[in-house]
């Protein structure tokens, strides 16, 4: 957990210094609280919770999670904080009714905390349907909030006044009367929350969703049945689902993909249980896409009149971009050539009917980015190391982050003339395999915070405009870094020779090659500095164009959908629900 809290916090002295007091207050209250220090107890109980609050701004809110995940969250230490006031007044104990006020009234927010997590638990996970973006200001999902914030400030108030009152008799009254105000709030909150879960809980969730669905009319629909960690599969095609001509809908079913989705126009609704899907007003949607293959795909490719297409979330040579599942699809919208021709190379017949060309729209963004970053030559070359993940089988584990990834640092940071390195772990990494998750702590823990760009703070084609080089493995990363024009070195993770690989995955045909020992990674670091010395240079731009296909605009990608939906209105029959 310690090296989870300094990469969060890294050098920033006022956030490790806050971080410090809002945990120490705790023990320091209840000791000063016990001896009877009634002003030094106000003090750090008041200070602390202020702590609690500020460190919920975003800059601190992974930290937030490091201690959740340590069992140690914000509601067990601000419980624990806020109980050095009720053991204080058991001391001071001059006022018998405002003591046994102050414990009621700790104990209810106790009680109202507890609730208020069951609840929001029960809206999130339990009730099924929400939605983002379609008006419907009830079913609004509250992410990432703590239903009990908004008390921490007044509990600290009521509390450290019901001490002080302590000193003065006549003042006594101050404290009850506070403690009874923030009391009759809680209750009051306690109450809104029951009654709005219950008022749009069950089917009245989904009929409020139906009725803003049949105003809406979407007639495109991006379907992620995948779990909370798929959620970069649908945050890369939001911004060019919000650019798209049609009325565009999100639908997801698992609730914790809320915490994961990025901000976008296009609005977002969350149905989680199968049996809504039977209610599911879908009548006006005429395409739905589909960026990960997915068991749970089968809520809407059941539906006879929907146009179905697998868009995937990138162009790679690995096996998951050829499963034979896609089958199941009206369409699979491929980047160029290449991504047709992998199902062949599998032996996965498809038709080539079914195949659609679409470039990769996502590199618009990339495009503007690099003009945006001119290419420098410092002397310094930036060199971005961006592993794969392990995949979910162990014959489809390509990461080299257990096989070399420490030695591709460790070289990196010997290299002489020296490079500065950017590390962009996936963001699944670790999330299967035990060997995957301890080598990147080893690389984390070789590297200075400003080295490394996790998945969700910054963005990886920001990355790419910075680096001079990139070092991957097989992944799609691949095929959108050849757009730069920049040279590329991939790890040969397999037991194949480098003839093999390369013809196992041809996006790799123009990128230097890097063994389990580190050869060719002279080379790549000498293409970084020189494009005299980037031999490899022409072969990537006639690579290009048979990986990628039509790029550089969105174009292509809004043409398909033209012509999916026009098939789809001679083609399918239309229901309703």
């Amino acid at each position: 957990m310690v090296s989870d809290v300094r990469r969060v916090l890294g050098s920033n002295l006022p956030g490790i210094a806050l971080t410090g007091f809002m945990l120490v207050s705790i023990p320091l209250a209840l000791a000063t609280a016990a001896v009877g220090w009634a002003a030094v107890t106000a003090l750090v109980v008041a200070v602390g919770q202020f702590a609690e609050w500020y460190t919920r701004r975003a800059e601190y809110d992974k930290l937030h999670r490091v201690l959740a995940r340590a069992s140690f969250d914000v509601h067990l230490r601000s419980a624990l904080r806020t109980a050095a006031m009720p053991v204080l007044l058991l001391g001071l104990a001059e006022s018998a009714p405002l003591v046994i006020a102050t414990w009621c009234a700790w104990l209810l927010w106790l009680v109202v905390s507890a609730i208020g997590l069951l609840t929001a638990a029960r809206e999130l996970n339990q009730a099924g349907a929400a939605a983002r973006g379609l008006g419907i200001k009830a079913l609004e999902p509250r992410v990432g909030s703590d239903p009990t914030s908004g008390n921490w400030p007044h509990t600290a108030a009521v509390l450290v006044l019901a001490a002080l009152a302590q000193w003065s008799a006549e003042a006594a009254w101050l404290g009850a009367v506070g403690i009874t105000a923030v009391s009759a709030v809680y209750l009051y909150s306690l109450a809104r929350r029951i009654q709005r879960t219950l008022r749009l809980s069950g089917t009245r969730r989904m009929k409020a969703i139906n009725k803003a669905l049949r105003e809406y009319r979407p007639e495109v629909v991006l379907y992620a049945g995948g779990q909370a960690s798929t959620g970069y599969q649908t945050n890369v095609w939001l911004p060019t689902l919000d650019k798209l001509d049609q009325r565009v809908l999100v639908i997801f079913q698992n609730p914790a993909l809320w915490n994961e989705l990025k901000p976008s126009k296009t609005p977002v609704i969350c149905v989680q249980k199968a049996a809504e899907y039977l209610t599911l007003d879908v009548s006006s949607v005429k395409l739905v896409m589909f960026p990960g293959n997915n068991g749970n795909n089968i809520n809407l490719l059941r539906l006879p009149h929907l146009r179905t297409t697998f868009i995937g979330h990138g162009d790679s040579d690995k096996l998951a971009s050829v499963n034979p599942f896609t089958k199941a699809y009206d369409e699979i919208w491929v980047a160029g050539q290449a991504g047709q021709d992998r199902y062949a190379t599998a032996g996965v017949p498809i038709p080539a009917d079914h195949f659609v060309h679409v470039g990769r729209p996502q590199l618009t963004q990339l495009a503007q980015k690099l003009a945006a970053t001119p290419r420098q030559r410092t002397g310094t070359p930036v060199v971005l190391y961006a592993p794969t993940w392990e995949g979910w089988t162990t014959e489809e584990h390509h990461t080299s982050l257990v096989r070399c990834g420490v030695q591709i640092v460790k070289a990196l940071q010997r290299a002489t003339p020296g490079v500065k390195i950017i590390f962009r772990p996936h963001p699944l990494t670790g999330t299967r395999s035990p060997a995957a998750a301890a080598a990147l702590k080893a690389v984390v823990d070789l590297l200075p915070e400003s080295d490394i760009s996790y998945p969700g703070q910054g963005e990886l084609y920001d990355c790419f405009a910075q680096a001079d080089l990139m070092i991957t493995d097989v992944s799609s990363v691949v095929s959108d870094f050849l757009s730069t024009g920049k040279p590329l070195a991939v790890v040969n993770t397999s037991n194949l020779s480098d003839a093999d690989f390369v013809a196992e995955n041809p996006s790799i045909s123009a990128a230097y090659l890097i063994d389990g020992n580190l050869g060719g990674l002279p080379a790549a670091l000498d293409a970084a500095r020189s494009d005299e010395l980037d031999v490899l240079a022409d072969k990537r731009a006639a690579l290009r164009t048979y990986i990628l296909g039509p790029t550089g605009s969105d174009e292509p990608f809004q043409k398909a959908v033209d012509q999916a939906i026009a098939l789809n209105d001679t083609t399918k029959k239309r229901v309703t629900v």
